[in-house]
């Protein structure tokens, strides 16, 4: 079986990540996206002994990076508290929802999960046990997911060399300001 997992962009809930990782069956291949949760996520499936795969998002090819990683999951998991759109997370819940992808979704809003849209009363266990291997065919899919632009303003050397000129000179000025001045 194969699994693909992808987080949020702030989604910082370990407990649930672990918890639901420890479900997966022993040969189980987990495809995880690159992102500050990574190292955890692998560290739990060495520690369950699945396989892992770590995938990156190339620049400007994110959309046919996402469906090909689709096109060979058997099922996701997708962990989301569904305030971040145009996101890898939101595109794979809509690209396998339209292809009859099994979705797991997990948030920190409701305490199980979701599936095809709808809160599931069967436990989670349970269903990762009765999925089967997916036929594997070309994945349609609408929606397209745009990079996110970074705000990184590029500085020239010369600028930050004088700008830490600026702080030295302002630290040392107080110091001299404050320093104890021995009266004759």
């Amino acid at each position: 079986m194969n699994c693909f997992v992808v987080c949020d962009l702030n989604w910082d809930n370990v407990p649930i990540i672990i918890k639901r990782l420890s479900y997966l069956q022993e040969g189980t291949r987990v495809n995880v996206l690159y992102n500050k949760l990574t190292d955890t996520i692998v560290k739990n499936c060495h520690y369950k002994e699945l396989d892992t795969t770590r995938r990156v998002l190339r620049k400007n090819k994110e959309t046919e990076d996402l469906v090909q990683i689709l096109s060979v999951s058997d099922f996701c998991m997708v962990f989301t508290d569904f305030i971040e759109f145009n996101t890898p997370a939101r595109f794979v819940i809509d690209t396998a929802d339209a292809n009859n992808i099994p979705c797991f979704i997990f948030s920190n809003i409701v305490s199980d999960y979701i599936l095809r849209g709808q809160t599931n009363e069967t436990k989670f266990k349970k269903m990762i046990k009765s999925l089967e291997k997916r036929e594997r065919k070309t994945l349609t899919c609408e929606t397209k997911v745009d990079p996110i632009n970074s705000s990184i303003v590029k500085k020239s050397y010369e600028g930050v060399v004088n700008t830490l000129r600026d702080k030295y000179s302002e630290i040392k000025e107080k110091r001299e300001s404050r320093s104890i001045i021995i009266v004759p």
